[in-house]
């Protein structure tokens, strides 16, 4: 019988600390959200969309092992 085993991961927005200014509420304290497809390109997207207004790689994904 051959099993199989999915480890599910966890993904969130987060910021780097050296950005001044208005950043959007929820990218310091982010929550963790399953590692669907759906939410993976709406974190691409606001993690692009802070780079664009406070600089190249202000903005990540974030993924640990649920």
């Amino acid at each position: 019988m051959h099993w199989s085993l999915r480890i599910p991961y966890e993904i969130r927005l987060h910021c780097s600390e050296e950005v001044d200014g208005d950043r959007p509420r929820l990218v310091s304290q982010s929550l963790w959200h399953p590692d669907t497809p759906a939410n993976r390109k709406k974190l691409q997207e606001a993690a692009e969309e802070g780079n664009k207004r406070f600089g190249d790689a202000t903005h990540w994904i974030e993924e640990r092992q649920a």
